[in-house]
């Protein structure tokens, strides 16, 4: 998993000449040193919150972890973003390492080029520098590891599960459902096991999740602090002023706020209706969502597909339908956490299952060049056109404004 081979090679380095152009070109825009990474004070406030200060809090790991580590325990801006790029470039590696599972061939070539160069992926990433999903993304790829190459997992996945909820709670709605459907997946298509067994193997894992939440619920929010005063002790361990914002979310309970999302599923009266940025979505990804529904619609055209293909098929959207019920992940990260999964399933099926599509694999392997170099080109110009518009990962897309603008 973690020898790199010459393509592998190629990518990484690809990917930190494409994070260097986005920095640059952000600094060249507004000449602002403090805007070249895609780390901000909102984000960055998430680090400071720790279990010395606040006793247990939910989102307390990281803060706690690197004010444990840090010199006098001071979490300064450039520590948070020290960390933030060895996260950002970690996930990269391991991501880039799955390829290690395959034959060299132009197939799986693409797939990868598609997604690495992809908008939701290394523009994304490079702006939404410091956001604990990154981190949460790793445990994610260290999950599937564990689960196809250790036979007994539980105690493994236990622990990544434990981990990933006490970094966030969102892992429960963006990474959780993933590693479950991919359990399902292996003990019911790879190790043949009798669905009831299957299903009991499953509910342990699940069941990880589900008592870390009931902790997080029970003794995750703060009841001793306001929001300012929470600030006013933060402000005393790190050197900028801490996001009154952010800490403002550490005492909403989502369940509070169901269903809330429905208000820009069907609206289109406003920029950020979903309709708007789900065409966005597709436009910005256009390479990579094409070589996924030319490879969906290859396999399903004489391929029976099982319970276990279902299920992993439904936990691959389930970040989109999580957003319907809980208001606090934001569009774009799900957006995001999307793609990811549906190269998540692409690597999964075209490694596991017992379809290989021989004339799409032929077509690839005859017009590699000219399909690597489109999907190189478009995810430049795209790219290109955000970052001379937006700032911010959260920053509505220039797509996004020339589709409502065009519709009104």
């Amino acid at each position: 998993m973690y020898k790199l081979n010459r393509f592998q090679f190629l990518l990484f380095f690809s990917c930190f000449f494409y994070f260097l152009f986005i920095c640059l070109f952000r600094y060249f825009k507004d000449f602002d040193l403090s805007k070249i990474f895609g780390l901000n004070l909102y984000r960055a406030t998430h680090w400071l919150v720790n279990y010395y200060d606040f006793t247990f809090i939910k989102r307390g790991l990281v803060g706690t972890t690197i004010k444990f580590i840090s010199f006098n325990n001071i979490i300064t801006l450039e520590l948070i973003l020290i960390f933030s790029l060895i996260i950002l470039f970690l996930f990269i590696y391991l991501v880039i390492s799955i390829y290690n599972i395959f034959e060299c061939i132009n197939y799986i070539k693409l797939l990868f080029i598609c997604f690495m160069f992809s908008h939701a992926f290394i523009y994304f990433y490079s702006l939404d520098l410091g956001r604990f999903d990154q981190i949460n993304n790793i445990l994610l790829i260290l999950a599937i590891y564990v689960i196809f190459n250790f036979n007994k997992n539980f105690i493994y996945l236990g622990l990544i599960i434990f981990l990933g909820t006490l970094i966030h709670e969102a892992f429960l709605l963006i990474q959780f459902p993933m590693i479950i459907s991919i359990f399902f997946f292996k003990e019911k298509s790879i190790k043949k096991n009798s669905l009831t067994k299957s299903f009991v193997n499953t509910s342990a894992i699940f069941s990880f999740g589900l008592i870390t939440s009931m902790v997080i619920a029970k003794f995750g929010y703060v009841e001793y602090y306001s929001a300012f005063e929470m600030k006013k002790i933060l402000i005393q361990i790190t050197n900028f002023e801490p996001s009154l914002g952010v800490l403002e979310t550490f005492f909403h309970n989502p369940l509070d706020h169901l269903f809330i999302g429905w208000n820009t599923i069907f609206c289109l009266d406003q920029m950020l209706c979903r309709p708007y940025t789900i065409i966005t979505l597709i436009i910005n990804n256009f390479p990579f969502l094409l070589f996924f529904i030319i490879f969906f619609w290859s396999i399903s055209k004489n391929y029976r597909f099982k319970l276990e293909d279902i299920f992993l098929i439904f936990c691959t959207f389930i970040p989109l339908l999580a957003e319907i019920f809980i208001t606090f992940v934001d569009y774009y990260r799900v957006d995001a956490s999307t793609i990811l999964n549906l190269f998540i399933f692409a690597i999964i099926f075209i490694k596991f299952s017992d379809h290989k599509s021989s004339s799409l694999i032929n077509n690839i392997n005859n017009h590699f060049i000219i399909y690597s170099s489109f999907s190189i080109f478009y995810s430049l110009i795209i790219i290109s056109g955000h970052l001379s518009f937006n700032n911010f990962s959260s920053s509505v897309s220039p797509i996004n404004y020339i589709i409502f603008h065009f519709t009104h």
